[in-house]
């Protein structure tokens, strides 16, 4: 299922590049399938993603050319959408809107000292 039909970009099952990978890895994997799946659902325009990894924190932003903030809603038992959000409040540290509306933005916070990806050898 693609975000285009309204599901996160990534399948459940997940894939067999991401084996091993950490919890937290698995996290951010979700919040930014999350995150993109919404702009291009909700957004307008291009849809960008940049990923800053300052010091001890990963901070994922999804930029779309909408003005209308990404809002959590209430999503009843039957609904098949509605819950990104919520997933990512669980997930992430913290996670916000821009001023502007167009960013919508989460943050993880990364052990020091502690490997949260693979090594790709």
């Amino acid at each position: 299922m693609s975000a285009a039909h309204g599901g996160s970009l990534w399948p459940a099952s997940g894939c067999g590049m991401c084996a091993g990978r950490s919890p937290l890895a698995d996290n951010i994997a979700l919040v930014v399938s999350e995150l993109v799946s919404n702009g291009v659902e909700h957004g307008a325009g291009d849809v960008g993603l940049r990923v800053r990894y300052p010091d001890d924190e990963i901070r994922i932003e999804v930029t779309d050319g909408n003005p209308a903030p990404a809002r959590m809603r209430s999503a009843g038992d039957d609904d098949e959408s509605g819950r990104g959000l919520l997933l990512v409040t669980v997930l992430a540290r913290k996670w916000g809107v821009t001023n502007d509306g167009r960013t919508t933005w989460a943050t993880f916070r990364v052990p020091s000292g502690r490997p949260w990806w693979p090594s790709s050898t």
